[in-house]
Order: structure tokens, then sequence, then C-alpha cells
């Protein structure tokens, strides 16, 4: 089921930016996903009310309530017990947009949107944390973006975004530092960043492997793969990021100072790459 295909996300989305649209599209469908139902059985339930003959009516919870905690619950409960083991912020921003869609048709929902979580201490990471890192990884392509993240400050999405030419003719020439020419997604300005030696090297590595197992690599494909995975449909996406991340702080964050206080005690991943992005910054 594709919930774009109903009118009703449509007339809830109209007129809305693309990027927001795209946010609207990935909530409504994980929300019908979960409940097995489409967006105008979710609005025609929610219309109908308690049930006729109910001796007290104002009692019952609305059906969108009750799909709402729910929807909320199984996001935040983590995978290994069942649910999607997403931040409480992540949730928060899925709750409010389903709040959104169904106040949209008229559907009251009084329950407030639950309050996200404060603000997580950033760790200061610091070159030897990244050495650290680099070694847990598990196996060239994570090894290349840390480095790639750490040495050209670049975050998840741009990593996921660049393409095998962006680097081609520099490695070809041995360029140390090497120039790579992007644009940044929201602002649509086009600038340089820098990698180094390690990242460099790290890249080739990866790279040479690559074509090994896969042949050539055309200019036109992504930087970096799904492993067994080619062409734009095995880009890297942030959330495979965020799981090798993940993975990676499982195996090391006890080593690391900045990192070992504060396992447990934050929702967001302290070793997660948009840190790696801060250090640089530092």
């Amino acid at each position: 089921m594709d919930v774009t295909s109903f009118e009703e996300f449509e007339q809830w989305a109209s007129g809305k930016a693309r990027q927001t649209r795209y946010h609207y599209k990935s909530s409504l469908q994980k929300f019908c996903e979960f409940h097995g139902r489409n967006p105008r059985e979710l609005i025609a339930e929610a219309r109908e009310g308690p049930e006729e003959g109910s001796e007290a009516p104002w009692l019952e919870e609305n059906a969108a309530e009750q799909r709402l905690k729910e929807f909320y619950s199984h996001l935040v409960t983590p995978e290994d017990e069942g649910g999607r083991g997403v931040s409480r912020n992540s949730a928060a921003t899925y709750f409010r947009h389903i709040k959104s869609f169904y106040s949209k048709f008229g559907c009251s929902v009084d329950v407030e949107t639950p309050p996200a979580d404060v603000a997580n201490e950033r760790p200061e990471l610091k070159a030897a944390d990244v050495r650290k890192l680099v070694s847990a990884a598990p196996g060239p392509r994570d090894r290349a973006i840390i480095l790639c993240a750490f040495q050209g400050g670049m975050g998840p999405t741009e990593i996921c975004r660049l393409d095998y030419g962006q680097v081609e003719k520099g490695l070809e020439r041995g360029d140390s530092p090497l120039r790579i020419n992007k644009v940044r997604k929201k602002s649509k300005v086009r600038h340089d960043t820098w990698i180094g030696r390690d990242a460099i090297e790290a890249v080739e590595a990866y790279l040479n492997e690559r074509e090994r197992k896969e042949g050539k690599i055309d200019s036109e494909e992504p930087l970096f793969a799904k492993r067994g995975k080619t062409g734009e449909e095995g880009r890297m996406t942030p959330n495979l990021i965020q799981r090798v991340m993940r993975g990676i702080r499982d195996s090391c964050g006890g080593e690391i100072e900045e990192v070992e206080d504060k396992l447990g005690k934050s929702s967001q991943n302290p070793l997660s790459l948009r840190y790696l992005r801060k250090a640089f910054g530092d």
C-alpha cells in the first residue's frame, strides 16, 4: 500500500514543500502499516465515534487517540522487544504529523504530543577516539565513511549523496588532500570540502575491494553502496549508517572516555556520525 495513492494524503499534504510531503508520507506510511489500515479507513473509524448504545460514551477513548498512543509506544520500544527503537524526539515528530493528519479531517485528538527528550550533551570526540571507531568498524566501507565524515566535515546525508565521479579524477591523479565538490541539499550552494591521507587510503581500499567483487564502478554510481548492490538503488542510506554506528558504539563505546558516561543515559547514540562532523568543526 502506498499512502500517496489516497486522496486523503493529497488533501493533507496539499501546498506543502517537497521535504514536508516526504516526511508526511514517511510518518503516515509507518502509521498505516503498523495498524494494518489505509488512510481512508483510519479517518472513517475516527469519525464513527463510540458505539451506538454506549452507556458512557464520554468515558470512551476515541479511536484516533488510542491508535496514536499505541503507535508512539511501538516507536519508542527497543527493537529487541519488538518495537522500532527510535528516539523519543523522532517518535514525537511522527506523533505530531499523524495528529495533524487527523485534525485535517475534523477528527479531534486532544492528547498532547509526548515531550521530546532534553537536548543530549554531545561528546567532545578527539582524533584518537576516531581511530578507535575506525578500528571497530566492520569493514573497509564503514572505515572509509567514518574518516570521510571526520576529515571532510560531512553529515550522513552528504556522505550518502556522494557519487564515485566526485573523487574519481582526484584519486587517479593521486591528490592529497583530495578535493570534493558538492552541493548542500538545503541551500543548493555548491562548495568544496577536502579529505586527507587517512580518508583517501580508506576510500581506495574500499573501492578496490568493491571493484574486485562487482567490476568497474561508473562515475554516476554512489561512492558508498549497500553491500552487494550497485546503481542508484544500492546507494547507502542514513538509516543504514545509523545501524552501523550503533554496532560500533556497542563494540567500543566503553573504551572512549567521552562516551562511556553517556551510554545508557541518552536517547541518541553518542557515536553518531553527526558528532564526527562536529568534532571536525572543533
